[in-house]
Order: structure tokens, then C-alpha cells, then sequence
């Protein structure tokens, strides 16, 4: 399965360049820090396995979850949210999206 990435390593250059530029504009400089930090933040994800689509459920269930380790998710069953939502499963209300 692909993993998806948001920002990626264009997002993540041009973050250096802000910040480069931000030693003689400070407006620059916090937008190219606040890219910077979001850019590998992502990256973390990417690496962790974390997939955007990826949600799980359970054979008796009636909601898919964002989080494996969800309250009451027993057994859990990787699919897609796609997937999920095609098999008429709702969203989990204590999961965080």
C-alpha cells in the first residue's frame, strides 16, 4: 500500500529557503519555521507507516476507527476508509481525524 505524503521534499525546501531568507524578514522566517516543523512532522508519518486511508474494524462492529488502539475495538481489521464506508461502517465519534 502507498503512503501518502502532504508536504513532501518541495514543501521542505522551500521551508529552508523561508528561513533563510527570515534572518532579514521575520514574517518570512516564522512561516518558513512553522513549514519546516509541519514538513517533518509528515515525514515522521510517512516513515511510521502511517497511512491517511487506513482505518480498522471489527467483524461485529458498526463504526470504523482512525486509531487501532480505540475503546472498544476488539480484533481489528485493517481496510480503507473507502472501503468502510462501502460496507455502510460509520465513523468512530471518539477517534481523533
Amino acid at each position: 500500500m502507498r503512503k501518502n505524503s502532504t508536504f513532501g521534499c518541495g514543501t521542505l525546501l522551500l521551508a529552508l529557503l523561508l528561513i533563510a531568507i527570515g534572518t532579514s524578514n521575520l514574517f518570512a522566517g516564522s512561516i518558513g519555521v512553522l513549514l519546516l516543523i509541519a514538513s517533518i512532522v509528515d515525514l515522521f508519518a510517512v516513515f511510521a507507516g502511517y497511512d491517511k486511508n487506513k482505518v480498522y474494524v471489527s467483524i461485529s462492529g458498526f463504526v470504523y476507527h482512525s486509531n487501532k488502539y480505540c475503546y472498544g475495538l476488539t480484533l481489528p481489521i485493517e481496510i480503507t476508509e473507502d472501503e468502510a464506508i462501502s460496507k455502510g461502517y460509520k465513523r468512530c465519534s471518539r477517534c481523533r481525524w
